[in-house]
């Protein structure tokens, strides 16, 4: 676009004009591409700064819900195996009061037996339970890790990005500015000869 611009200028003017130098306008038209290169990428450079910061921010909430899911799901797990474990004493409770209303002894042979297997049996559904409480948690473990790791990616992507873009930029200006450099000397060697 700076190419045109000066190329514009070194065409559409009257060579014959008096005081103009299309040496030094594509100077000037150079220097000024120069510090718009500069400025554009200070500005994209922002840009890719507060978009970082949105991704960021928005992975980091992710991943404190998830570990938040997860203590969830271990306290809803050890609740619900504690309340199994009250079930089944209850049932114990009413089994021994069923089998002493017939005379049986509650603490010997098939009275005792009963007993035994309805007191592994809870103890099997509560292991369940906190087995069951204990995955789901580790899923959402997991999630926050991969978004933390989201994150830190987003981080390094956008520094990158960032320092690429000011790369690029500062390029440009440089060549801005030696192009204005070169005009400028042209446009003296033309007003001394």
């Amino acid at each position: 676009m700076a190419t045109a611009q000066r190329q514009l200028v070194a065409t559409s003017q009257p060579s014959a004009s008096p005081g103009f130098n299309a040496n030094a306008a594509n100077a000037w038209l150079a220097g000024a591409g120069a510090i718009s290169a500069i400025a554009g990428a200070v500005g994209q450079r922002a840009t890719q700064k507060a978009k970082t910061f949105y991704e960021r921010t928005a992975l980091e909430m992710n991943r404190r819900l998830a570990e938040l899911q997860a203590a969830d799901a271990i306290r809803r797990g050890e609740r619900e195996a504690q309340l199994t474990r009250l079930r089944v004493r209850g049932v114990i409770g009413s089994q021994r009061a069923t089998l002493g209303a017939q005379g049986l002894d509650i603490g010997t042979g098939s009275a005792l037996a009963v007993q035994e297997d309805a007191k592994a049996a809870g103890a099997l559904d509560a292991l369940t339970i906190r087995n069951n409480a204990w995955r789901e948690a580790l899923g959402y473990r997991l999630q926050a890790v991969s978004f933390g790791g989201q994150s830190e990616f987003a981080k390094f992507a956008s520094e990158t990005a960032q320092r690429q873009t000011l790369t690029t930029g500062g390029l440009k200006f440089a060549k801005g500015l030696g192009e204005s450099a070169l005009f400028f000397r042209k446009a003296k060697q033309d007003a001394e000869g």
